[in-house]
């Protein structure tokens, strides 16, 4: 199902931006998978960054035709959406790795209760540029479903965290049993190997460097010189002044690198000793 979901957001897509009547050009997007609400209970949905524009068959970057005000409209995206999911709902039915008690049939899918209820596509205002973004993206990507600094209180039955109810717009304390607690933390443990952070389009990692490219000459700008072989400690060290192997607690030593445990999809667990001179990961 959240496989579905990646696939319908961005077939939808592909639909509004392959219409001249809305762009003309092959689209773009970044999206990651989010599966919990603030009281950690099960809301998969996709946090999508598009390109407000994207790259023609002669390679010319076009851009919205809304005058930078949004990229597609937001209510027929939605129709589309659920069209779309829908579709592969039928289709995952059909070969049997799912079962819906009330069956999606092509012809009369409008007649389904799923379309009795209005979808919903949420888009928000562009996005600035440059660290905006960054951090915009930086929330999201490898995000928990809770954190340390949510959680208010443990004892041996119960738990107590901190959320934020958007009915209200008001921070409250949710108190659960420390069973409860532990399952709804459970239902977010993703599949095992499945990839949360996608890329697409012009975005994707085969083709980003060339529509960089493209899409500075179309602003009339030089764009900044790609460094290679540059390691990430540089960069980060070049960015913000200091080395990411600072001590957090006296702001003094650099912390080294003592083993490295390597997750359970690089195969059967071992442990590398580090090198004492190299940096590492």
């Amino acid at each position: 199902m959240y496989g579905l979901l990646f696939k319908s957001a961005w077939e939808t897509m592909q639909k509004f931006a392959g219409s001249h009547k809305h762009l003309g050009a092959k689209p773009g997007m970044i999206s990651v998978l989010h599966t919990w609400g603030q009281n950690l209970q099960l809301h998969p949905h996709l946090h999508c960054l598009v390109p407000g524009g994207g790259l023609t068959r002669q390679n010319k970057w076009r851009k919205c035709k809304a005058k930078g005000k949004y990229l597609f409209p937001v209510k027929a995206l939605s129709k589309v959406f659920r069209g779309k999911f829908t579709d592969g709902l039928i289709e995952l039915n059909l070969t049997g790795e799912i079962h819906l008690n009330v069956p999606l049939i092509p012809e009369k899918k409008y007649l389904h209760p799923f379309y009795k209820t209005r979808w919903v596509v949420f888009a928000k205002r562009p996005a600035r540029a440059g660290e905006k973004t960054l951090e915009y993206l930086g929330r999201y990507v490898h995000k928990v479903a809770i954190g340390n600094s949510r959680i208010k209180a443990v004892d041996d039955k119960n738990v107590t965290f901190s959320w934020f109810d958007y009915r209200t717009n008001k921070i409250g304390e949710m108190l659960l049993e420390g069973h409860e607690f532990v399952r709804r933390w459970s239902m977010h443990i993703l599949p095992e190997g499945f990839v949360k952070v996608r890329y697409y389009g012009i975005c994707s990692n085969r083709t980003k460097i060339g529509t960089r490219q493209i899409v500075f000459e179309y602003l009339d700008k030089v764009p900044p010189p790609i460094r290679k072989g540059l390691k990430w400690f540089d960069v980060y060290e070049k960015i913000y002044g200091k080395s990411p192997f600072l001590c957090p607690e006296c702001q003094q030593a650099e912390m080294v690198t003592v083993q490295i445990f390597y997750p359970i999809r690089d195969g059967p667990f071992r442990i590398v000793p580090a090198k004492p001179e190299a940096r590492q990961q």
